[in-house]
């Protein structure tokens, strides 16, 4: 029964271990000034498949997985110029429209995005108070971001479009950076990009 007994002890804590290991394995660290996203329609992800996804046209959310704090250009456009370029391996500096990312609202009250050639919009999470998504939650370790789009932005024109008035590909463009030092220049962590289009 001792011998039993010291059995069970072992395997309890084998298993322990193990699940542990899988929950770690689960939950894997994004990176230093890196990002995965998700693009969620009516309560579920639709997957995006090379660089590509069909969406509805009304509400759809944006996802974003960070480890710390930290921030995302977003360029929105109706046109694949600056989308080609980011696809291509350009640096993102020099493309024309991806300089600094203009100000925005906090918290997404006009649950919209940007749509803008000439400039990228600037998504970031500094802390639960101060964040350009509606809201950040922490769940295992990785800060979850949520932006609602459920209208275009055209902000220099003052003028909200609704997502159901969509007529041809939104073309979306993400990259992280920061400040180099060294080069007095904007060092590029991450690109990533998305041809949106629309169910008929």
């Amino acid at each position: 029964m001792k011998n039993k007994g010291h059995f069970f002890g072992v395997l309890i804590i084998v298993l322990s271990v193990l699940a542990t290991s899988f929950s770690m394995m689960a939950v894997p660290k994004i990176g230093e000034n890196k990002f995965r996203f998700k693009i969620y329609q009516n309560g579920r992800e639709v997957v995006v498949k090379n660089h590509a996804v069909e969406l509805e046209r009304t509400t759809f959310q944006i996802k974003f997985l960070f480890d710390d704090p930290m921030g995302v250009l977003v360029h929105a456009s109706f046109k694949d110029q600056v989308y080609k370029e980011i696809a291509g391996g350009t640096p993102f500096f020099e493309i024309k429209g991806m300089e600094t990312g203009m100000a925005e609202e906090l918290y997404n009250p006009s649950e919209s995005v940007i749509v803008e050639d000439s400039a990228p919009s600037y998504w970031f999470f500094d802390n639960t108070e101060e964040h350009r998504f509606d809201d950040c939650v922490q769940k295992n370790d990785i800060w979850v971001c949520t932006r609602t789009i459920d209208n275009f932005n055209y902000v220099y024109k003052d003028k909200l479009v609704s997502v159901s008035k969509a007529k041809t590909p939104l073309y979306l463009v993400l990259v992280s950076t920061g400040f180099d030092e060294e080069t007095d220049k904007q060092s590029e962590y991450q690109r990533d990009y998305v041809k949106i289009s629309w169910k008929k």
